[in-house]
């Protein structure tokens, strides 16, 4: 970009030089003349002269390019990627079908797409002064399984003083999200009970549910490593607390720790 910039300014100075050259021909040609025609003719150069004199100088500093959103695609049109505000983030989009309702909403940052024009990841974030003075701040890295969502993510949060930053891996299904969501949607939204267990079970037989499997955290003064299982279950955690203390801890389905090291009561 910056080199198009240089010819398109380098034929405007050229056009100036070229410009100013007939002014000068054309006055001296009519220095001698004293008709009305002549003295408007030298009038109508002077303010030409003037108007070329008043052109802005060169600048040094590069460019400068103000847009809502940036689209890069290949030869064939195919969008790979796009730079966008707030508010011309673009929605999710798989197999051509586009997706709202991001989670957290949409937000100024890159959104990548592969070879069929499918979202595989993106770099969102955002920082705000709330009303009441508390800051209000994200950034997210992700990838995602081809077709699907996230597998993998790197993220921070500033909220209400408390600061989360850490990595977390995802399992995610092979079905492709426009087909995933009719069927995965409606459970999800179902009341908690026995229907909606029996209905995610069938979920999970199927290879339909996704599942956070290991994080690496820190809260505040606390740093963890998670392992989980197929259902999104923490099952063993190391960690660090802010005093200094360390631990590994094992826990069933159901969150309780069965054992810890160091050797606590439990």
């Amino acid at each position: 970009m910056t080199n198009e910039f240089e010819r398109i300014w380098a034929r405007i100075e050229g056009l100036e030089r070229a410009v100013a050259a007939l002014v000068d021909i054309q006055q001296r040609q009519l220095t001698s003349a004293a008709s009305p025609l002549t003295n408007e003719l030298r009038s109508q150069l002077a303010e030409i002269k003037t108007a070329l004199a008043e052109l802005p100088a060169r600048s040094d500093s590069p460019p400068e390019i103000k847009v809502g959103q940036i689209k890069v695609v290949e030869p064939d049109g195919t969008l790979r990627m796009t730079i966008s505000n707030q508010d011309r983030a673009p929605n999710g989009v798989i197999n051509g079908k586009e997706f709202g309702g991001r989670e957290g909403g949409n937000a100024a940052g890159i959104i990548f797409y592969n070879n069929n024009g499918d979202e595989c990841g993106g770099l969102c974030y955002e920082s705000k002064r709330m009303p009441d003075g508390s800051v209000q701040a994200f950034a997210s890295l992700t990838f995602d399984r081809y077709q699907q969502d996230q597998v993998m993510c790197l993220q921070m949060i500033d909220e209400h003083g408390q600061v989360a930053t850490g990595l977390s891996l995802w399992d995610r299904p092979t079905l492709p999200l426009d087909q995933w969501l009719p069927r995965a949607l409606p459970v999800f939204d179902m009341p908690k009970g026995s229907e909606r267990e029996a209905k995610l079970e069938e979920l999970r037989e199927e290879g339909l549910l996704s599942a956070q499997r290991m994080y690496f955290a820190k809260h505040q003064g606390t740093s963890m490593i998670g392992l989980c299982d197929a259902l999104s279950r923490p099952r063993i955690r190391l960690f660090t607390e802010a005093d200094g203390r360390a631990g590994l801890e094992f826990l069933d389905e159901t969150g309780k720790v069965t054992n810890r090291w160091p050797t606590q009561d439990l």
